[in-house]
């Protein structure tokens, strides 16, 4: 399989790091046409940043996306070489369904990842980023995704941070007729608000 994954996440990066080599919304288009590579996806959430990458080439990519992020980003390069997880050929493939699934989750077994996995491949699809080949791939990913959360107990229950935030605050202080405030407009912020909201806070 040609396709190499440079990974950030969760169990190297702190969120201060995360945060220096995001891609907002409105450079996605252009960082993406900045990448010399045929077919490419960014999964960009809470915990994790993943360059996927169509190539046959693994040590050249590894070497290009050094020096790219670190132009970028300017980000320091002890960092960069030693702030993430490298996978290649069939083991980045195997590394995309352990992502989709939440085996790889802060939270295993998390949904929420499968549906921006889902959204960071349609991003690139509809934007002529991904072609025939990466297509093959990722529904092979969704299809054995779908299949482990069906037959496993993985993902049992309401398995997500806004639904482990929101049950916490409950069971902890309570959550109607109550001032709460949030720090941050992440997606996941967004959803934590959105499930609080059903319980009538006085004001968020």
């Amino acid at each position: 399989m040609d396709i190499f994954i440079l990974s950030f996440n969760h169990k190297k990066c702190n969120i201060d790091f995360l945060g220096k080599i995001n891609i907002s919304s409105n450079k996605l288009k252009y960082f993406y046409n900045l990448l010399p590579f045929e077919e490419k996806v960014i999964l960009q959430t809470c915990n994790r940043r993943e360059f996927i990458l169509r190539t046959h080439n693994p040590f050249y990519t590894r070497q290009f996306l050094y020096g790219f992020l670190i132009e970028f980003f300017n980000i320091n390069i002890d960092d960069i070489k030693t702030l993430n997880d490298q996978f290649y050929g069939i083991d980045a493939f195997k590394h995309l369904i352990y992502v989709a699934s939440g085996v790889e989750s802060a939270i295993i077994g998390e949904n929420q990842i499968f549906h921006q996995v889902k959204d960071a491949f349609n991003f690139s699809k509809n934007n002529n980023f991904a072609g025939k080949y990466f297509g093959k791939i990722f529904n092979e990913v969704f299809k054995l995704t779908r299949f482990i959360k069906n037959k496993t107990l993985i993902s049992k229950g309401s398995v997500s941070i806004p639904n482990i935030v929101v049950n916490l605050l409950k069971e902890k202080a309570g959550i109607n007729g109550k001032k709460i405030l949030i720090i941050g407009t992440g997606e996941i912020n967004k959803l934590i608000i959105k499930k609080i909201n059903q319980f009538a806070p006085e004001i968020i």
